[in-house]
């Protein structure tokens, strides 16, 4: 997995749920402008739904921390409830001062690299008319998922359901992200063996 810049993969804890809260907020404001809804789910979302979110067995919650230690971005990743070889990808945000960055292709391959072993496939979808989302995930090689796939709206948003098919082995050989970040050079071959760390923020 090659990734730019200088800041580490992390998986986020329970201690991290309110920094991740503000940073949701502050990335989907655009989204919840561009359908004139503020009150999309990622905007109303109590702490405590993310705290439980952070801990449930089936949730991978992770993020890229910046030098400081400061969020730059993170998504969640849950295994399917009827298939464990099936993940879906969610609630992906990038701070509003650092998109265009190539952050949120960070988290898509940094997805692969978290997910947990067994998984083949990773589901995902995204607002119709969210064309920069759609052409990023499709950049990497997210395809569109079959017709009828659920759900099909919410809060008066229609989806568009992406699906990315992984072959065997994959998720093994990506367990060793780069670092990642914005504006830095590119991850060399020691870097490239630094893994996510469990928690917050580097001291």
């Amino acid at each position: 997995m090659t990734l730019p810049g200088s800041a580490v993969l992390v998986l986020l804890a329970a201690e991290d749920a309110g920094e991740l809260l503000t940073l949701q907020r502050a990335a989907f404001v655009t989204e919840a402008q561009a359908y004139s809804n503020p009150h999309i789910n990622p905007l109303t979302e109590p702490l405590a739904a993310v705290v439980a979110a952070i801990e449930g067995p089936a949730v991978v919650v992770f993020g890229l921390r910046g030098p400081g230690g400061r969020l730059l971005a993170a998504a969640r990743l849950r295994l399917d409830e009827a298939d464990d070889t099936v993940a879906h990808l969610g609630r992906l945000v990038v701070a509003p001062d650092l998109q265009g960055r190539g952050l949120g292709g960070a988290l898509l391959s940094a997805a692969e690299s978290v997910a947990p072993d067994g998984v083949r496939e990773i589901r995902l979808f995204t607002g119709a008319r969210s064309a920069a989302n759609l052409r990023l995930y499709r950049r990497h090689g997210y395809v569109d998922a079959p017709a009828g796939t659920e759900p099909a709206a919410l809060d008066g948003v229609v989806f568009t359901h992406l699906v990315k098919a992984l072959g065997p082995g994959l998720c093994d050989d990506a367990a060793a992200p780069s670092r990642v970040g914005p504006g830095a050079a590119p991850a060399t071959p020691a870097q490239s063996q630094v893994g996510p760390t469990r928690g917050g923020k580097e001291p």
